[in-house]
């Protein structure tokens, strides 16, 4: 063990150190394996600069590499965009082909459920509490004059819970 104090045991004892260590090692393995991937999987690997241009011109290289990254991007879109436009097109066509066939217009799961899967709204209606005799405003009762009064509606007693769920 290191003498307590000295240059030894504050190098081994310190967070700050280790954390740096640590912190660079997984930026550098992060870094790398990004890259490595990136050349592998991008159209554009050939505009990526090579490890020594990275050493020359660490900011010519650090720019071409997020231009490259825009261009994935825009390609990734353009791509996405396609295939959603695709999709739409493919639902509308099935869509044409069974209005053309006499085909219900549910699909999938949704043809087995009762009213095509489509909610039905329950009809609720309108509960009346029972109302004792209103005062029209201004009535006198007793000598008194009346204001304006409104029908109290009884508030329903709350659900019992059972292991605290309703």
């Amino acid at each position: 063990m290191a003498p307590m104090g000295s240059l030894a045991y504050r190098v081994i004892y310190s967070k700050w150190i280790h954390l740096t260590i640590t912190l660079g090692t997984l930026t550098a393995l992060s870094i790398y394996t990004f890259t490595a991937n990136m050349r592998k999987n991008s159209p554009h690997a050939d505009l990526l600069p090579s490890g020594s241009d990275f050493a020359s011109h660490p900011f010519d290289s650090v720019a071409m590499v997020f231009e490259v990254l825009r261009l994935d991007a825009e390609v990734r879109s353009a791509e996405t965009g396609a295939k959603r436009t695709r999709e739409v097109d493919d639902v509308e066509r099935r869509a044409r082909y069974r209005k053309a066939h006499g085909l219900p217009a549910e699909q999938g799961i949704a043809s087995w459920l009762p009213n095509g899967g489509k909610a039905v709204e329950p009809v609720v209606e309108p509960v009346e509490a029972p109302v004792e005799e209103v005062k029209a405003v201004g009535e006198e009762e007793d000598g008194v004059l009346v204001g304006r009064e409104e029908a109290v509606v009884p508030v329903p007693e709350p659900r019992k819970k059972w292991l605290g769920v309703l």
